[in-house]
């Protein structure tokens, strides 16, 4: 009989959908070693299809009422609400900043064990493990319990299986891809899209559109762009989205899962961040010459793009997939 693998995390609008799909990421690396139940609180029906293609179950939880990361009090914390859900023999793994201190001690109390996939260094962990796939980060960032491990950096990079096979580096030339994560509460999509156009530096542009990003919109954007071929997608799958990060040399990213995912694929990446959540990931894979610093998206503007192309010889993208598959294995079979 598999061990359980409880992993909570929401994604919606308001918080972004990156923490359910960086669990989805470790769901199919472990699927076929544990039962996965996914306990999320949402009703969207679209996220939670999404989700039963990797998971065994889900639990459906009371809504919380979120505000932006970037609002977000120093203490304000979820109350922990697995309780009913635990006998004490599962691996539980938590997703989120909302999911604090008190949180990984009622884990605790039931004699499960924890991992808690990190972007901050900022609570003090309870956790048996601890997983930040950022790059510079260190050991020493950390405060927590003396049995508390930690694994850090792109060895255990958290990504679906399909972003480890085999790539060319030999991206066609003059084809950028924009990504700005599943919600961009701010805005940002549009702004960037409206600055590499204007740049005149790119002949074929594609967009992963966020949620409430239209294809009418990016039309009226593209509209009048001389020589440049725009191309729109929404909800792509794993297949497809590496079939296009594939043929395309560059992209302007935001400093998220998904710099990790566009990077795995050998892409000259232009990152910048608009949340400080954002900003360990984006200092990871600047100050390591990965990628191309940007800074803070929400003052992005058309010469930004020029300049960053003009210093992509400074940096140095992948030239082989990254091999965390296997280590994310070692962390949980060592819990069982």
């Amino acid at each position: 009989m598999k061990k359980k693998l409880v992993l909570r995390a929401d994604g919606n609008t308001t918080i972004g959908f990156g923490h359910v799909y960086r669990l989805l990421a470790l769901a199919d690396i472990l699927k076929g070693d544990f039962e996965i139940v996914f306990a999320i609180s949402t009703s969207e029906k679209l996220l939670l299809e999404v989700i039963s293609s990797y998971s065994d179950k889900i639990i459906s939880l009371p809504a919380y009422n979120y505000t932006l990361p970037d609002q977000k009090k120093e203490d304000e914390e979820m109350s922990f609400d697995l309780g009913g859900f635990l006998s004490g023999d599962e691996i539980v793994v938590t997703d989120g900043y909302w999911f604090g201190e008190q949180y990984q001690k009622a884990v605790k109390k039931t004699k499960a064990k924890l991992v808690c996939i990190d972007d901050f260094a900022e609570n003090y962990f309870y956790a048996d493990a601890v997983i930040n796939h950022a790059p510079g980060v260190k050991v020493s960032d950390y405060r927590g319990e003396p049995y508390t491990k930690y694994f850090l950096g792109l060895d255990y990079a958290l990504l679906r299986k399909n972003f480890f096979s085999p790539f060319s580096p030999n991206h066609k030339t003059g084809s950028l891809l924009i990504g700005m994560g599943g919600s961009d509460p701010y805005g940002i999509t549009e702004k960037v899209l409206n600055a590499v156009i204007h740049s005149h530096r790119f002949s074929e542009i594609h967009l992963l559109a966020p949620a409430l990003f239209t294809e009418k919109k990016m039309a009226g954007i593209c509209e009048g762009a001389a020589n440049v071929n725009c191309v729109f997608h929404k909800n792509l799958n794993a297949d497809a989205l590496v079939t296009l990060m594939d043929n395309c040399k560059y992209a302007i990213v935001s400093a998220s899962t998904l710099l990790l995912e566009f990077y795995s694929r050998g892409i000259i990446c232009m990152t910048g961040y608009y949340t400080p959540n954002q900003k360990s990931i984006y200092n990871g894979f600047v100050n390591d010459y990965k990628a191309i610093g940007l800074g803070d998206l929400n003052n992005f503007e058309p010469k930004e793009v020029i300049e960053a192309m003009n210093r992509q010889l400074n940096v140095q993208p992948l030239k082989a997939p990254l091999h965390s598959y296997s280590n994310i294995k070692k962390i949980f079979t060592g819990l069982c």
